[in-house]
């Protein structure tokens, strides 16, 4: 599940808006690449598996018009085949991974300083793919 909350800087709570989403029917990689791709200035991501290259990509095409895209990931993301790490630092973005002996498990982004992307979507192929 995804969950996008809108923040209003002048009213938090009164002007927040959530708008949910369920995979697979209600497509959360569609919405992540809409706001991907309407940040303006900058994109922080904490992301416990990313291997979907289909987000890897607008978060390279951001990154190329000049936002800046920094990323936080679980150590395992340093060795696993499918990891877009190798793809996303290529492209010149700066990607941190954990170092502590815990797993990071956090799934979340956050673009602009104004829109929270939060939920127990895993940022996968298989996510997005695997029907139940």
């Amino acid at each position: 599940m995804l969950t996008i909350i809108l923040i209003s800087q002048f009213f938090l709570i009164s002007l927040a808006k959530t708008e949910v989403y369920f995979s697979l029917s209600d497509n959360p990689q569609k919405a992540i690449i809409k706001n991907i791709n309407q940040a303006e200035a900058i994109i922080n991501i904490a992301m416990y598996v990313f291997t979907d290259k289909e987000i890897a990509l607008p978060l390279a095409k951001a990154q190329e018009r000049g936002v800046k895209v920094r990323v936080y990931l679980d150590q395992d993301q340093v060795d696993d085949q499918y990891s877009q790490s190798r793809f996303l630092v290529q492209k010149g973005i700066k990607v941190r991974i954990s170092t502590n002996n815990y797993i990071m498990h956090n799934k979340f982004a956050i673009i602009d300083n104004r829109l929270l992307l939060t939920g127990s979507y895993n940022w996968t192929f298989s996510a997005n793919n695997w029907k139940w």
